[in-house]
């Protein structure tokens, strides 16, 4: 819950001075530009409950949506509306679980913050189950003493344009092989 009453004062471009006053002379309301400081920055409360009336009434809005709760009722509006109670039926929470796990594994055999962030970016735009090819390659990298997930990992930490230079090189290699055969 945030009171709204700051981003109301600044949408309509008016000082806390002026709010003051306009309480003052519409609402017969006294406080002082600190008090509603404080009410702005939730530090304090008003002892008067009238203040937040005259002030939702000056700023054409209901209580609730100046002390934030509309925004409460309109998640619980959603949370329990059908169509959400059907998205959360069609969610499988055991591939959720799978995927975290896999997830996990392989924040864990990167070991680099910097270089898990740009695997991370580096799989934004690809299937989820890329996750799970790379855990099942960490682990058979483990039974064979290979490297493969690393060769994986490190060319989807790379930028787009490092990636076309590293494939080029291993073309480049791959044919190379072929030839000499």
């Amino acid at each position: 819950m945030k009171i709204k009453l700051k981003e109301l004062r600044e949408k309509e471009k008016i000082s806390l001075n002026k709010l003051k006053n306009i309480l003052k002379e519409e609402y017969d309301i006294t406080v002082s530009d600190s008090q509603l400081m404080y009410y702005e920055n939730e530090i304090r409360k008003p002892r008067d409950e009238n203040i937040w009336s005259a002030l939702a009434d000056h700023f054409g809005v209901s209580v609730a949506y100046l002390l934030g709760h509309e925004d409460e009722q309109n998640i619980l509006k959603i949370i329990q509306s059908n169509e959400f109670k059907k998205l959360l039926n069609d969610i499988d929470i055991e591939k959720i679980n799978e995927l975290s796990s896999a997830y996990k594994n392989v924040e864990e055999h990167i070991n680099n913050p910097v270089k898990y962030n740009n695997f991370g970016k580096g799989l934004l735009n690809h299937s989820q189950s890329y996750m799970f090819t790379i855990e099942e390659l960490i682990n058979a990298d483990k039974e064979n003493n290979t490297n493969f997930a690393d060769i994986l990992i490190n060319y989807i930490s790379l930028n787009d344009y490092d990636k076309k230079i590293a494939f080029d090189l291993v073309q480049k290699l791959s044919d190379r092989d072929d030839e000499k055969e």
